[in-house]
C-alpha cells in the first residue's frame, strides 16, 4: 500500500475537489479509513459520500499538474551522514507573467 496516499490526505484532497474517472480508480477508504481494493467490483458506483477514492501518488501528482498547475520537485539532500527528503511546490512556468 505504500504507493497510495494516507487516510487524511485523501479525505482533504476530497474537499479540494480531487476526483478520477472510475476506470482510474484503483482502491477506496471507507468512512472508517479501512482500505479496500478494487479487485472484484466497481467502487464509483457504489460508493455513498462517506468513502473516499484512494489514489496513488502518482495520480495525485498528474491532478497537481494537470488540474491545479502545480509542480512538485523532490529533493534529496546527504548533509552529514544523515539524508533529507523534501519538497519544493510551484507554479508551473505559464502561471508567470
Amino acid at each position: 500500500m505504500e504507493d497510495f496516499i494516507t487516510f487524511e490526505i485523501a479525505k482533504k484532497l476530497k474537499e479540494k475537489g480531487f476526483t478520477l474517472s472510475k476506470n482510474e480508480i484503483i482502491a477506496k477508504f471507507n468512512s472508517d479509513g479501512v482500505w479496500h481494493s478494487q479487485l472484484y467490483c466497481n467502487y464509483y458506483e457504489t460508493m455513498d459520500n462517506e468513502e473516499v477514492i484512494s489514489p496513488t501518488i502518482s495520480q495525485v501528482l498528474k491532478w497537481l499538474r494537470v488540474e491545479k498547475n502545480i509542480i512538485c520537485l523532490p529533493h534529496i539532500d546527504p548533509i552529514e551522514e544523515k539524508w533529507f527528503f523534501y519538497v519544493t511546490i510551484l507554479p508551473q512556468a505559464s502561471d508567470f507573467p
